[in-house]
Parts: structure tokens; C-alpha cells; sequence
């Protein structure tokens, strides 16, 4: 009987096992549901903190709490602040006085808590989660999660714009295709938040690759900037013209399709080359996408005009103030960054201008300051709809990505020739430059980390530039591509 049985179970597991075998290869067979674009990403996190404050005052002076309770009421939305763990990690406390700087018009709740939480020294950060704010220690606020990025379509549409002269070699596409997913992770660890990467020695954020998913691990914010900068990517490599692609390197040194893109490429592996004689038209220049939303514009808020400004013995607060109410420009003065440099606010400053941008005005105004006080120089920058004063020493500018498409100016560059490369500083002694030292050399040189500086940076994926940088440095970088691709074109060995 136990034997019956036992053929029985032995019989019915064999007929399961068929089943499951069929059903697999019939699953095979069918086309499968495409992977989504990436795994649901916190979209609304983005919406609250740029949610625009049509008008924001404060008292003068005014306590932390009281001003937190400010900034929920004029953006509508809950605030909620760990206060336990906030005197854990800082000395402040709702009753801690700040000096801040108003009426501030239409300006956004991340810029508003920016500037609130700096003045007050709290060292302490904010996230939004659940549909409100969260203000508590930087441990508690830094809270990661891991996003899967579907980019097979990313790797392929580079691949098919870049191996159109290999198509039948197999181990040049993989190549290839390595290559794309390599540069596409150096350009998000180097661009977003770089020195939160594991990859670059931190313990915050991390990144891989598996056939075509990318897994990343970090903060929420962070994670829409790498959303941002994969679908700027996305965009542009759809429907690609075949202007840049790989070759082996040539046996001529000096063959100018070398060395225009490509900055610390490794000479023994396959170059990048750009075909000026391509049948598809190159890329209309200039191209630029600004990616995380930052205004990149050539008329700033340090452009309004001032017809008329009279000052006699006033404070710089005093002076700041006036300036605000006449251009209706959200000008904040950083108390804190300018005690601490130990300036004295109530310093006395005369001064008299004309017609003139409000740019020369702070820069007349700051300079007298810095000559009266004999301290640390002041300066002045544009940050989320605000001109933030403080002293030159404070490394507070912000930055925005910007994706410029330079195949177009690269195939101008190769047709104008190497004497023309020459005279615009793209051969140096017969050296070839690439793009990125001529922008490095060029613009704000001393910001570029390459330059041992701390703000610029500069990475090339197939013919795009994508560069971090001040929004007045991205102006400046546009203008010299632009500036380079008129001279290609009327150059005379140009078409």
C-alpha cells in the first residue's frame, strides 16, 4: 500500500513538474510587459519645498519657533520639528533670537527654511515626508532610499549613434556599451551631490548597473536630481544624428577628429572622434537644457536697475533695507556670516549712484564697507530668488546643471581646421585641447575642481557637456560656445 502511494505522489509530482516546464517555455515564447522607466520615485517631495510663499515677514527680531510658525503659515503646509533631537545635535531651541531680513516676496519654502535655519546657526536640516516638513538633526533628516532606473534605452540609443561604423562587430558594441554605462554613472556621481557617493569615499548614496537597471541608494532630493539628469539624457539621445563614434585610434597622432571631447580618456582604449562628413545635419547649437530647474537666464535679479541712490551716514542694514524696498529684489544680508568675520553692523556708510545696475551698486557698497572695516571682503550672489550678502570667504554659491549638445560645434570645429584651432586656443604648441580645458581655462578658472577649486565641474557623455557651475559661470559658458561656434563657421576652411 505505502508502495502505491509512493508512485502515486512520484507520478503527480513528474506531471507538475512537466507543466511548470511548459508554462515557462510558453512564457518565453510570449513578448513580455516592458520594465517601466524606474521603479515610483517620490515625486511629490520636489512639489512642497518649491512651493512658492507669495510674501514673507518677520518680526525684527524674531525667535527660531516664531519664525518656523511664519514659513508653514505662508506656504499652507505642516511643519513639524523634532525638537529632541534638535538640542541633541545643536544649541538652538524655539526661543533662540534671529535677525531676518523682510518682507521676502515669492519665495520658495526650501529657500525660506535655507535661510532661517542658517541664520540661526542651528545646524540642524529639513525633509519632506508624509506630506509635511520635518525639521530635526542632519542624521535624522538624511534618511535614504533605493530607486531602480530602467536605461536600456539611454545605453542603446548611445550605442546606435555612436557604432554606426561597427555595426557588425560584437565586441566593439559591448565595448561600447560598457563604456555609455560607465560614463553615465561618473557623470551622477561626479554632478549630483558628489561628495555623498560611497563611490567617492562618503557613506551616503551608492550606485550599479545590471543589464541596463541601475540601482541607486540615496537621499530623497538626491533622487530627483539623478530622475532629472536620466531623462535630460533620455531626451536628448532620442533620435541622434550619427555624428559621434568610436574608432580605433589612428596610426597619424595628429589626426584632428582626436582629442576634442574626451578629457582623461585612456589613449590605449577605442577614442572618441566626431565625423565631419556626416551625412545627417549637426546638432543645432547652442543646445542647453538646464536640468534641475535653476534659472539660467542672461537678465538676473543683479541687473535691475537703481536711478537713483543717496546715502548718507547710514548702517549696511540700513542701506540693504532701502535697496530692497526700491528694486523689489529679495536682498538678504547674512547677520551671522559677517559677525562672525567680526564686522560691526553699525558702521557708518556714505554713498551716491546714478542710474546704474543694482550689481555696481552692492559691489560699490560692499567694497566700502570692506575698505572702512579692513576685515574680509563682502560679496554678493543670486540663490532661489534671493541676492544673499556675505563675505567672500563663504562657500554658500549655488549651482545648477546645465546639458549643452556640442556635436554640432565640434563637426564646425574639424571642418575650420587645425589653424583655426589653433588661433581660438584648441592647439596649444601642437597639443590638441579638448572643450573642457578650454572652458576650464577660460571661465572662472580658479572655481573648476580640476583647478583645485570647489564648485565647477565638467563631464562629457557622446558629444554632451554636462556641466555644474554658478548660474553666472553657465552664462559665461554658453556665451564662449557660442562665441566659438560663429568663428568655426566663418572661418575660411569652413564649408
Amino acid at each position: 500500500m505505502k508502495m502505491l502511494w509512493h508512485n502515486i505522489l512520484t507520478c503527480a509530482l513528474a506531471a507538475a513538474c512537466i507543466a511548470l516546464a511548459i508554462m515557462l517555455w510558453q512564457s518565453d515564447r510570449r513578448p513580455t510587459a516592458p520594465l517601466p522607466m524606474q521603479s515610483p520615485a517620490p515625486a511629490p517631495i520636489e512639489d512642497l519645498l518649491a512651493r512658492k510663499i507669495p510674501t514673507l515677514t518677520f518680526d525684527q527680531p524674531t525667535t527660531l519657533g516664531t519664525a518656523i510658525d511664519t514659513i508653514a503659515r505662508g506656504a499652507g503646509c505642516e511643519v513639524r520639528v523634532k525638537w529632541k533631537k534638535v538640542l541633541e545635535s545643536s544649541a538652538a531651541d524655539p526661543t533662540t533670537t534671529v535677525y531676518l531680513q523682510s518682507p521676502l516676496h515669492n519665495i520658495s519654502l526650501r529657500a525660506a527654511l535655507s535661510y532661517v535655519l542658517d541664520e540661526a546657526r542651528a545646524g540642524i536640516g529639513f525633509a519632506s515626508r508624509d506630506g509635511a516638513i520635518e525639521i530635526s538633526s542632519p542624521d535624522d533628516v538624511q534618511q535614504t532610499c533605493t530607486v531602480v532606473y530602467n536605461i536600456r534605452d539611454i545605453i542603446d540609443a548611445f550605442v546606435a549613434a555612436s557604432a554606426h561604423a561597427h555595426q557588425q562587430d560584437e565586441r566593439i558594441a559591448l565595448w561600447m556599451r560598457q563604456d555609455v554605462v560607465e560614463h553615465i554613472t561618473r557623470v551622477l556621481t561626479d554632478s549630483v551631490d558628489s561628495q555623498s557617493w560611497r563611490e567617492n569615499g562618503a557613506n551616503t548614496g551608492s550606485i550599479a548597473e545590471i543589464a541596463g537597471l541601475l540601482t541607486v541608494t540615496q537621499t530623497p532630493e538626491n533622487q530627483r536630481m539623478v530622475a532629472q539628469v536620466l531623462e535630460t539624457f533620455r531626451a536628448a539621445s532620442r533620435n541622434r544624428p550619427p555624428l559621434a563614434f568610436f574608432k580605433p585610434p589612428p596610426a597619424d597622432a595628429s589626426d584632428p577628429t582626436i582629442g576634442l571631447l574626451g578629457k582623461g580618456r585612456d589613449p590605449s582604449k577605442l577614442s572618441l572622434a566626431t565625423a565631419s562628413t556626416s551625412a545627417s545635419p549637426p546638432a543645432a547649437f547652442p543646445f542647453a537644457v538646464t536640468i534641475d530647474g535653476a534659472t539660467v537666464a542672461k537678465i538676473s535679479l543683479l541687473d535691475a536697475p537703481v536711478p537713483q541712490l543717496s546715502l548718507q551716514d547710514v548702517t549696511l542694514d540700513q542701506a540693504i533695507d532701502l535697496l530692497r524696498e526700491q528694486t523689489h529684489v529679495n536682498l538678504i544680508l547674512r547677520r551671522q556670516a559677517l559677525l562672525d568675520a567680526r564686522y560691526k553692523l553699525n558702521q557708518k556708510i556714505t554713498l551716491s549712484l546714478e542710474n546704474v545696475p543694482l550689481k555696481a551698486v552692492l559691489r560699490s557698497l560692499l567694497q566700502a564697507a570692506h575698505e572702512q572695516a579692513a576685515l574680509e571682503p563682502l560679496d554678493c550672489f543670486e540663490d532661489e530668488g534671493m541676492v544673499m550678502i556675505t563675505t567672500a570667504g563663504e562657500n554658500r554659491r549655488p549651482t545648477t546643471l546645465v546639458l549643452y549638445d556640442v556635436t554640432g560645434l565640434i563637426d564646425a570645429l574639424l571642418k575650420a581646421g587645425r589653424r583655426f584651432q589653433a588661433d581660438s586656443g584648441l592647439l596649444d604648441g601642437g597639443r590638441q585641447r579638448t572643450l573642457e580645458q578650454v572652458i576650464e581655462h577660460d571661465v572662472a578658472p580658479d572655481s573648476w575642481f580640476t583647478n583645485g577649486g570647489n564648485i565647477g565641474t565638467i563631464d562629457e557623455i557622446f558629444g554632451l557637456l554636462l556641466i555644474c557651475q554658478t548660474p553666472d559661470n553657465q552664462i559665461a559658458v554658453r556665451e564662449l560656445l557660442e562665441k566659438l561656434h560663429a568663428a568655426a563657421l566663418a572661418a575660411p576652411g569652413s564649408d
